[in-house]
């Protein structure tokens, strides 16, 4: 039976000269919800029946089969059905060939003429222009998930591999600095293999931090919503980062104004927050500052990171989140520009969200938003 939604659209004009058959067949398919019409097979006649009922669908018998004749100018041509009384297979082949799309004997029960009318609604509506709009867009989103599937799956599988051989050329020019199995002929190797140590223990970090987005952004990372002491965690965050800023003279702390907890998995609020205080260190001068503001607002926990750096222009700021999106600043250490993205993903998978406030002359401040529990 049609939706009751879609009745209003299932419109059957009925083309008989069997008055009696088509008056049967009209009502029992009024009673399952299509709106009917009938008219003579006379071209003339169905014609102006079609033009006034406007059907979708035109049921007519095809040992007179009228085909698309009855369509004129600026109105939709219907969807044809043949239809006969104990039917061979050449008249049915006939009004195929004429147009018709599917075809029953009237000795039919009136549910097997309704499934094949609702096969040709079905037909029909899929081939709408706003339907297909609707099925495209649909198709264009699922080809994009998959995309962004297939590029997180590569990243992880890449990063994965590399960092294999990469342990082994990270512990093998330790053994040769430290002199395991004695020293080497020259000053030099041990000198080298301390550089080794060093761009590998670099790139290893780099690749971990390929590795960490791939699986964010798959979603693989699950997300366990708990009341979390976000000023806490922030406390954690700046402790772990205090050598660093020390030994750039940089002042390092934590203001908090609220000990409201927020609704949120601590692990990724350490790792967001850890993001955020690593790009802040990194974009300030030595000798800056960098704080951590623990705030609220009537619906969310709000860790603020304000720094002293550069800040970001018009056209950095709208790049800023995005994965790979770098910064060159003299005198910064420049990333593979995912600290940011890292913690997007992570806040938006939390329900909260990450904001940006720009002030190229006095800073950044980000924002990390988060609902209250």
């Amino acid at each position: 039976m049609p939706h009751d939604s879609a009745a209003a659209n299932r419109r059957v004009l009925i083309v008989d000269d069997d008055l009696e058959f088509a008056n049967h067949l009209s009502v029992g398919l009024r009673g399952l919800g299509y709106h009917t019409a009938l008219a003579t097979t006379s071209n003339a006649m169905a014609a102006a029946a079609a033009a006034e009922f406007r059907p979708a669908i035109m049921i007519c018998d095809i040992a007179c089969f009228v085909g698309g004749e009855t369509s004129e100018p600026g109105v939709p041509i219907p969807t044809h059905i043949g239809m006969a009384r104990r039917s061979d297979m050449e008249t049915a082949i006939r009004a195929m060939r004429q147009g018709a799309v599917d075809f029953f004997d009237k000795d039919s029960a009136l549910i097997e003429v309704a499934a094949i009318l609702d096969h040709c609604f079905d037909k029909r509506e899929r081939r709408d222009p706003d339907q297909n709009g609707i099925e495209m867009l649909w198709r264009a989103k699922e080809a994009a998930e998959e995309a962004s599937r297939t590029k997180s799956e590569f990243l992880a599988t890449v990063s994965h591999e590399l960092r294999t051989p990469l342990n082994a050329i990270i512990g093998f020019s330790e053994i040769i600095s430290h002199g395991f199995f004695g020293q080497p002929g020259h000053p030099k190797y041990i000198e080298y293999a301390r550089d080794i140590s060093l761009a590998g223990r670099e790139l290893h970090g780099k690749i971990g931090d390929i590795l960490e987005f791939a699986n964010v952004e798959a979603g693989r990372h699950p997300i366990a919503l708990t009341p979390v002491d976000v000023a806490g965690v922030a406390a954690t965050c700046v402790d772990e980062m205090a050598g660093r800023a020390f030994s750039r003279r940089i002042e390092l702390g934590v203001v908090q104004m609220t000990d409201a907890p927020a609704s949120a998995d601590t692990r990724a609020v350490k790792r967001a927050l850890s993001n955020l205080l690593c790009n802040a260190l990194n974009f300030t001068p030595d000798g800056g500052k960098v704080r951590v503001e623990i705030v609220e607002d009537e619906n969310a926990v709000i860790a603020r990171v304000r720094d002293s750096g550069r800040g970001f222009s018009e056209d950095e700021a709208e790049r800023a989140g995005e994965a790979f999106a770098t910064f060159e600043r003299v005198g910064s250490i420049t990333g593979l520009g995912l600290g940011l993205a890292i913690a997007t993903t992570l806040a938006e998978r939390m329900g909260g969200e990450m904001v940006l406030v720009r002030n190229q002359s006095l800073g950044t401040t980000a924002e990390l938003r988060l609902k209250k529990a």
